[in-house]
């Protein structure tokens, strides 16, 4: 959750004509830091580019960040920087209250002026990073990771046999074969 009074990506849509609008916005460390106790990301610097379409009864967003943000490593815990390239969309429809509809949909009272950009912002760059964070590998293949954490992972790999498996669920493997 955004810190009160920390909102800084917005558009404001009254007096806007139908068709297309571009605007640009400048994420940096100030804005992770607003999000800072939910965060995993402190560090970045992302550009959004915004393509809004103004219809009639409702605004069509379409977002393309691209920057970098400072990651912490899942396997040595060291940090190092990831290059974002993410696009989506937003749809936002006029409507009595303002409150999420569904997952892109947002409704927002026609009288309200700016659409709030921050969470859905905030969000998207969170979508854009991959399941497991590691340091990439060098031109040899090799992983960039600590040296000497790498080192360490690799004295406690099982080596030797597999162990036995266990037996309840060699039962259950029994049942998925039934058919």
């Amino acid at each position: 959750m955004l810190k009160k009074g920390s909102e800084r990506i917005y558009i404001p849509y009254l007096g806007l004509k139908e068709g297309p609008h571009h605007f640009q916005f400048s994420v940096d460390d100030r804005f992770f830091e607003a999000y800072a106790e939910a965060s995993e990301i402190h560090q970045g610097q992302v550009l959004v580019d915004v393509t809004l379409v103004r219809e009639a009864r409702v605004l069509v967003l379409d977002f393309h960040l691209t920057g970098t943000v400072r990651l912490i490593c899942d396997r040595c815990l060291e940090p190092f920087n990831y290059s974002l390239d993410y696009t989506d969309t937003l749809h936002v429809k006029f409507g009595a209250v303002n409150e999420e509809l569904e997952a892109n949909v947002l409704s927002i009272r026609e009288d309200e002026g700016v659409v709030k950009l921050d969470q859905f912002v905030y969000e998207s760059i969170h979508l854009a990073l991959p399941v497991r964070r590691t340091h990439g590998e060098d031109i040899h293949g090799n992983s960039t990771c600590n040296p000497e954490m790498v080192e360490r992972l690799l004295q406690y790999e099982p080596h030797g046999e597999p162990k036995e498996e266990d037996s309840r669920w060699a039962a259950l493997k029994e049942l998925k074969n039934i058919n």
